[in-house]
């Protein structure tokens, strides 16, 4: 485990995979590399991936959206409540241990929708309006904080989306290895894309490939 040590350049070769950072370089028989696309499309790679894989990553579609989160002075029952001309939504949920949080939680997406709210500038235009939206839960717009996904460099984006440029064949290309360098990512993860779920799907078919040397798809069966 290496902490605070980005992979700068991937290189692989008849001696295997070797990453290099900051440190210094690491060597291995194979490598797994879960990265959101955003990053992936930016990773030098040598030699470089498939034309056809490369492709299907630049069709890939980068979601954008974010999250707000608003303290309540009560605790309030759990519940969800859409702004249309918002566009986003408000929910209340409980934690692991059954109770509710007090907490008011909001979701937003695209572009146009997180310009509408003024997300680059801070919550305060968003809670706001989620504040207005939910007066029953007594929400505190002042304590409000945001989780955004686009402007963090080692994410630049939420989730991957599917773009009107798609081809049928994307999410076994995109779940397909280059050599000794398998993908992970709830983008390789096919109709599971787009999900948790899909991203733990993804790691498990990644580490099965690099188990037993044979190609999987992106839902799990190996390719027969």
């Amino acid at each position: 485990m290496r902490l605070a040590s980005p992979v700068r350049a991937v290189q692989q070769d008849q001696d295997g995979v070797h990453l290099s950072t900051a440190t210094g370089t690491v060597t291995g028989d194979a490598a797994v590399i879960a990265v959101p696309m955003a990053v992936l499309r930016r990773l030098p790679i040598v030699p470089p991936v498939p034309g056809r894989q490369r492709a299907a990553w630049e069709r890939s579609g980068l979601a954008h959206n974010a999250k707000l989160h608003m303290p309540l002075s009560k605790a309030a029952p759990a519940s969800a409540v859409q702004s249309v001309p918002g566009r986003f939504w408000t929910w209340t949920a409980a934690d692991r241990t059954g109770q509710v949080q007090p907490v008011l939680h909001a979701f937003a997406g695209t572009e146009q929708g997180l310009a509408d709210l003024e997300v680059s500038d801070g919550p305060a235009t968003w809670a706001g309006q989620a504040a207005a939206l939910r007066p029953e839960l007594d929400p505190d717009p002042a304590g409000a904080v945001l989780t955004t996904w686009n402007d963090d460099p080692w994410a630049g984006q939420s989730y991957s989306a599917d773009t009107v440029t798609a081809a049928t064949a994307d999410p076994a290309v995109l779940a397909a290895p280059a050599g000794r360098i398998h993908f992970a990512g709830e983008h390789t993860a096919g109709h599971w894309a787009g999900l948790m779920e899909g991203a733990l799907r993804s790691g498990q078919r990644a580490a099965g490939e690099v188990l037993t040397g044979r190609p999987r798809t992106a839902d799990g069966p190996p390719v027969r």
